[in-house]
């Protein structure tokens, strides 16, 4: 009896050690995703902004071992129009036409918290949101040489707006495994994600609020109607590394 349970300890102890030789060596919990993103302006900034954005999102966080917990800062950078203007430019005691575009660009940076499992190839997770929105209009010039002699655009309006949300998503593994050159394990998803902030109000243009006058000349529009609050939804599909 006394042989039978050694033999039976040595086989559960091989056992063991082979299954520790296949799982993959312990996640230090970072992680980085970059995603393509679709922005939606939603309630009175849709009313005044008909344009959908499009742009990117950067995700740099970490998840706290054995913790469904993911934590980081998020940021993303959209343009939602543009209008193009010959601009007359005075330029060393001659007028010359310079061709500019004007863009309606947002910025969003973001803290998050983000509950998931930090287990399994398939990983569904709700998220919370604080931060801000930044929205400015600015023109740049079309013409390289025009740069080179030191003609360039400007900024026609800018704000900043306190912004808060939340979402959900879901993320699938689609590679594992220790890099070559190093011990460092690492995981690759691809993530697919819906979001809804809120913004605050906020100052903004869009492509109807710049005309021109008989010269060319732009004229920028600063009524009341182009404040409200800056609500949007934000489509996004990318890829997630942890290591």
């Amino acid at each position: 009896m006394r042989n039978a349970a050694v033999i039976l300890l040595l086989i559960i102890a091989h056992t063991a050690a082979l299954h520790a030789q296949d799982d993959p060596p312990p996640m230090e919990g970072g992680f980085v995703g970059l995603d393509l993103m679709l922005v939606s302006p939603r309630g009175a900034f849709a009313e005044n902004v008909d344009e959908l954005g499009l742009g990117l999102s950067l995700d740099l966080g970490y998840a706290p071992p054995a913790m469904p917990l993911v934590m980081g800062l998020t940021g993303s950078y959209a343009f939602y129009g543009s209008a193009g203007m010959t601009v007359p430019y005075l330029w060393e005691g001659r007028l010359i036409n310079v061709d500019m575009t004007a863009t309606n660009r947002i910025v969003t940076t973001h803290l998050f918290l983000r509950v998931q499992p930090q287990d399994g190839d398939f990983r569904p997770f709700f998220e919370g949101l604080l931060g801000m929105n930044i929205l400015w209009t600015s023109s740049t010039v079309d013409d390289d040489e025009l740069e080179e002699m030191g003609i360039s655009g400007e900024t026609f309006l800018s704000d900043v707006a306190f912004s808060y949300g939340g979402g959900g998503g879901v993320e699938v593994c689609v590679s594992k495994g220790t890099s070559e050159s190093s011990d460092l394990y690492g995981e690759l998803y691809v993530s697919a994600r819906v979001r809804y902030l809120y913004g605050g109000e906020a100052k903004y243009l869009d492509h109807e609020s710049i005309s021109f006058d008989s010269g060319g000349a732009p004229i920028v529009a600063h009524g009341d109607d182009m404040k409200s609050t800056t609500d949007m939804m934000q489509f996004l599909l990318g890829i997630t590394v942890r290591w």
